[in-house]
């Protein structure tokens, strides 16, 4: 029976471009990983877990997250992120939190309910040739038991710029994210159903330079839907 099961996975300092074909969307063929852990009777995991160097695919218009170096902890039926670094665009992100895992579905490659808060300044959420949105993020990445992960909190915006001409910032008749930055949209099959119910706000925020109008924009909404969307 599974409940019964042992087992020791060692893994030592090994290229993590072996498994970047596992997820060949989201993860760059580079960095290392470390694995020592042991499965013991009743599904109870212990042992530890560590990134280093790691790089994502460029995410939408965020690009891609470079110099990943995570830390993860299993102890009985808990998987604990006791670090998580990385950076975006010369910014830095930080991450910590945990991952609940009673069950089995998670051994079937679904994802466990977890909680994570994450972190960061002046972080580059856009980069265009005419528009740069910057952001200090406090937000926070939850996944309940029947529904797709949640990412909640408040983005100020912060330090950015538009030199375009305002009308690519209006919806038209067809709302594609791709064909009006700086809106974006995340396909990847990992991610792109993840929810989003984060306040956003910028007090003179943005700086624009247009043909029709210079000066500054502030900003006070809801980010709601879903990352594809």
């Amino acid at each position: 029976m599974l409940e019964a099961a042992r087992a020791h996975l060692l893994i030592q300092d090994a290229d993590l471009a072996a498994f970047s074909d596992l997820f060949p969307q989201l993860l760059s063929p580079q960095g290392g990983i470390t694995v020592d852990l042991k499965l013991q009777p009743g599904l109870k995991l212990a042992g530890e877990l560590t990134l280093s160097h790691a790089r994502t695919r460029p995410l939408g218009n965020l690009g891609p997250v470079r110099d990943i170096e995570v830390r993860m902890r299993f102890a009985d039926r808990t998987l604990q992120l006791e670090s998580a670094e990385a950076g975006v665009g010369g910014a830095h992100l930080s991450a910590a939190g945990e991952a609940d895992l009673r069950g089995t579905d998670w051994l079937r490659g679904r994802l466990p309910p977890f909680h994570f808060s994450l972190s960061g300044t002046n972080v580059p959420l856009s980069r265009e040739v005419a528009s740069i949105v910057r952001s200090d993020l406090a937000l926070d990445l939850t996944k309940t038991n029947g529904a797709p992960p949640l990412i909640s909190g408040t983005a100020r915006l912060r330090d950015s710029y538009f030199l375009s001409d305002l009308g690519d910032l209006v919806p038209g008749k067809v709302a594609a994210p791709s064909r009006r930055p700086p809106y974006f949209s995340v396909e990847d099959p990992m991610l792109a159903d993840w929810r989003l119910n984060v306040r956003v706000v910028g007090p003179r925020f943005l700086k624009v330079l247009s043909p029709l109008f210079n000066g500054q924009v502030s900003a006070d909404l809801n980010l709601q839907g879903t990352l594809k969307e």
